[in-house]
């Protein structure tokens, strides 16, 4: 299998850091991004030659260009793997967390989403995946903003796939 150059969003903990270091030990280049600076350097360690890290939060007003710096570091980029994402429950609908909440999981969604998008149809190829939720599918009392915005993510997708299905045709 070809070497592939992958970013993956929220990659510090989790799902995301099990791909990762699949990827890494697969021989892949991958770029790393998180909030914790410290699990992003940890696993950089691991695979020094395979592992580019950047840390930011997806809400920061710059994430696009680390995105984009990311790609250079890497030589280009194959698939892009957001796994990023945030919910607390909200009994007092509590705007804070309601806003934390859609910041992360739409906004910041949305923004690098679209930044690789458009990368990948200027340069004719790519794959993007996420990682959403069962939350997804129907609404919940204790956390509506994560329901609704993993409901954004998983329709934004189907609509960027549809998307993608167009242009492929022109």
């Amino acid at each position: 299998m070809a070497q592939k150059k992958t970013i993956i969003i929220g990659a510090s903990s989790g799902i995301g850091r099990e791909i990762a270091i699949r990827y890494a030990a697969a021989g892949h280049k991958v770029g790393i991004t998180g909030r914790r600076e410290s699990l992003l350097i940890e696993l950089k360690q691991k695979f020094p030659e395979n592992i580019c890290t950047s840390c930011f939060d997806v809400m920061q007003y710059n994430s696009r260009e680390r995105i984009d710096t990311l790609i250079d570091e890497l030589g280009g980029l194959d698939i892009l793997l957001y796994n990023s994402g945030y919910g607390d429950p909200s009994l007092e609908l509590k705007w804070e967390v309601e806003n934390q909440t859609t910041s992360t999981n739409v906004n910041g969604f949305v923004d690098i989403v679209s930044c690789v998008f458009n990368y990948f149809v200027k340069h004719g190829y790519g794959q993007i995946a996420l990682t959403s939720s069962v939350a997804a599918v129907r609404g919940n009392g204790w956390a509506p903003s994560y329901s609704a915005s993993k409901a954004f993510m998983s329709n934004y997708a189907k609509g960027l796939s549809i998307k993608a299905s167009k242009l492929k045709k022109i």
